[in-house]
């Protein structure tokens, strides 16, 4: 978990491009890309990262997903297999 200014975690970054594939890549700080530790059983990769924005008079969530959780959420989408979170949101349907 991070809590803190972009600039500070990224320092000599361009812009906000720049921190967005940062972000995407970032293994040290966030463990992207890899597969999740806490799972044991299963090998799963991490879903990603959620950021927020602190005292947001709008409050509001943006998730992140890694390239690899993508790509595992479609696969399951082929074969039919749906989580809730899935059947919610109206962006997979």
């Amino acid at each position: 978990m991070y809590e803190g200014k972009f600039s500070d975690l990224y320092p000599d970054a361009k812009d906000a491009k720049d921190i967005f594939e940062r972000l995407k890549t970032d293994k040290a700080n966030f463990g992207m890309e890899q597969n999740e530790p806490m799972c044991t059983f299963n090998r799963v990769p991490r879903e990603g990262i959620v950021l927020r924005i602190d005292e947001d008079p709008q409050p509001e969530a943006f998730k992140l997903k890694t390239v690899k959780f993508l790509g595992k959420e479609a696969e399951e989408m082929d074969k039919a297999t749906v989580d809730v979170e899935m059947q919610q949101n109206s962006t997979y349907m």
